[in-house]
């Protein structure tokens, strides 16, 4: 599985999956060790909720 497929799973992972604590931090350390991976800090969603943002840098396609 290439770094893409992989980025791609985790987030489906953390976004759709009922996942325990443990769980979802091993999912964010995997996220995070990957390349093009940062973490933009902290964010307030449209209702006020405070969270954190990861930008992810793909290479364009040829």
């Amino acid at each position: 599985m290439d770094d893409r497929a992989l980025a791609d799973n985790v987030v489906r992972l953390l976004v759709y999956a009922p996942v325990t604590s443990g769980t979802r931090a091993a999912a964010y350390r995997l996220l995070a060790s990957l390349p093009g991976v940062t973490a933009a800090g902290a964010v307030t969603d449209v209702l006020g909720r405070p969270g954190r943002a990861w930008s992810i840098t793909r290479p364009s396609c040829p």
